[in-house]
């Protein structure tokens, strides 16, 4: 990973490369942890420049990314420089745990706006936690001056076992009432089109530090 000093047009180290096919969100993830250019990420990706000029242009028109003509040219035109749009949009994030909550709003970069912590036990049920959740959530980016629709994304770890793909829970062993139900659709309603991953808590903290090791 580069050093905090390295020069912002050097390649882009072979960590931050994702496996497997490139998606546009794997570029922004590489673009979040160093500020790169497109010839960077194309020879560190192997992708076509015009895929990669195709997928960062999706990013652009989406806010996400900010381009900027500094970065270091070999010749001719000098290069773009691409850097995360830190205040481009912001991220909720939710951990349930069995006695207690804890809410928060971020921005891309992952600081924090706004925090709010509870005690309360998952027993009470999914429709009690999840309406606290929402209406706490909203009640937040409000006091932000924020809306809805710069709700990129949202993250909820619960502590039980969950069937990823649907977000729902699967015979969680303390949360009484839970089996079965599909969390991100009690969100659909106040944030619609708004991706809502769920996850059991251990399995967040462990990508949480791989990310940030």
């Amino acid at each position: 990973m580069r050093s905090p000093g390295a020069d912002p047009g050097s390649d882009t180290s072979d960590d931050l490369v994702p496996k497997g096919p490139i998606s546009a969100g794997q570029i922004f993830q590489m673009i979040r942890k160093a500020a790169t250019s497109r010839a960077e990420i194309a020879r560190a990706t192997g992708l076509a420049r015009s895929t990669v000029s195709q997928r960062i242009g999706v990013l652009v028109a989406l806010g996400l990314v900010l381009e900027e003509g500094d970065a270091r040219s070999t010749g001719g035109r000098p290069a773009t420089r691409l850097r995360l749009n830190e205040s481009g949009g912001v991220v909720l994030a939710a951990d349930l745990g069995a006695n207690h909550d804890r809410l928060i709003v971020s921005d891309l970069a992952g600081h924090v706006l706004a925090e709010q912590t509870a005690q309360r036990s998952i027993a009470q049920g999914p429709e009690l936690i999840l309406g606290w959740v929402r209406d706490n959530f909203l009640a937040q980016l409000t006091q932000l001056g924020l809306g809805v629709g710069q709700v990129v994304g949202m993250g909820i770890g619960v502590p039980g076992p969950v069937e990823f793909a649907a977000g729902r829970a699967v015979k969680p062993p303390i949360m009484p009432g839970w089996h079965g139900v599909s969390i991100p659709e009690h969100f659909a309603d106040a944030f619609p089109g708004v991706d809502v991953l769920v996850d059991n808590d251990v399995n967040i903290m462990a990508v949480g530090e791989h990310r940030t090791s």
